[in-house]
C-alpha cells in the first residue's frame, strides 16, 4: 500500500492507494503539516474511512522544502521511508530543461501522471496558487513550459496592494462587461486569467507542432472548465498519480 503526498504551496494531499485504486485522498493545509501531531491527523482520518495504514511505501512530490523532513520522520513511524519525486532515477521521458535539478517536484508527477493517461504531444495545464504549464511532444521529451500567477493570487494581491479593491470569489461572471467593481473583477481575473490560458495554449500547441492534447488538473481547475473550448481533459488527481507512477519506477 503507497501513501502518496502531494506538499503544494496552500494544501498538502495525502493518498492512499492500493491494486490500482485510491482508497481514500485527504487535503490539509500545508502551513498545519509542520509536526509530528500530521501523523496523528493521518491516522484519524484512516480510522474514520475503515483504512490501515500499514503502507509498505511512501513518495512525496513537494514544493515546500521546509517540510520535507517532518513528512520523512511522519513516514518513519508509519513504517515506510520515504521517497521523494525528482531527477535522480530514469524517468520514462527525456527531460530537455536548462537545469533538470530546479524542475519542481509537481511538474515531473504532472508529466508522469499524464503520459499514463493519454499519448503526446501534451500540455499539462496545473492551476492552483502557481498556475504551471508542461509541454511534451510526440517523442516524448518535455521541452519545458511556462509559469504564472494562480488566479486567487491576482485577486488576493489586487485587494492586499489597493484601497478600495476587495478580494472575489472565482465564479465565473455572467458577462465580460461588468456592470459592479465587483463584477468588473470577476470580468477581469477569470475572463482574462483564460485569455492567458489559451495564449499560452495556443503558443505551445504551435511550437510542439500542433494537435497537442490539453489536460487542466490543480485546485482552481474547476472554475475554468466550462469557459474554453481548449478545456476538454480534467484530471484532478493527476499530481497524485504521477506519484503513484513514479513509486513504480
Amino acid at each position: 500500500m503507497l501513501l502518496a503526498i502531494d506538499v503544494g504551496n496552500t494544501d498538502t494531499k495525502f493518498g492512499i492507494y492500493k491494486d490500482g485504486e485510491w482508497l481514500a485522498v485527504w487535503r490539509r493545509p500545508t502551513e498545519l503539516v509542520t509536526g509530528p501531531q500530521t501523523g496523528d491527523w493521518l491516522r484519524e482520518q484512516a480510522n474514520e474511512a475503515n483504512i490501515g495504514l500499514a503502507i509498505d511505501s511512501a513518495v512525496c512530490a513537494s514544493v515546500v522544502p521546509p517540510i520535507e523532513p517532518v513528512l520523512s520522520e511522519i513516514c518513519r513511524t508509519l513504517g515506510a521511508e520515504l521517497r521523494f519525486v525528482g531527477v535522480t532515477i530514469k524517468l520514462p521521458f527525456t527531460i530537455r530543461y536548462e537545469n533538470p535539478s530546479k524542475l519542481g517536484a509537481d511538474r515531473i508527477a504532472n508529466i508522469l501522471g499524464a503520459l499514463q493517461e493519454l499519448n503526446p504531444p501534451l500540455i499539462v495545464v496545473d492551476i492552483g496558487t502557481a498556475t504551471t504549464f508542461e509541454a511534451v511532444n510526440r517523442d516524448r521529451v518535455f521541452l519545458g513550459g511556462a509559469i504564472l500567477p494562480g488566479p486567487e493570487l491576482l485577486s488576493t494581491a489586487l485587494a492586499a496592494n489597493t484601497a478600495q479593491l476587495p478580494k472575489i470569489e472565482l465564479s465565473p461572471p455572467s458577462a465580460f462587461i461588468g456592470g459592479s467593481t465587483e463584477q468588473a473583477l470577476r470580468s477581469g481575473i477569470v475572463h482574462g486569467y483564460v485569455g492567458a490560458l489559451e495564449s499560452l495554449i495556443k503558443g505551445m500547441n504551435q511550437e510542439l507542432g500542433g494537435a497537442a492534447t490539453v489536460i487542466l488538473t490543480g485546485g482552481r481547475a474547476q472554475h475554468f472548465l466550462e469557459l474554453s473550448p481548449l478545456f476538454k481533459h480534467y484530471i484532478p488527481r493527476l499530481t497524485l498519480e504521477g506519484i503513484a507512477a513514479f513509486a513504480s519506477l
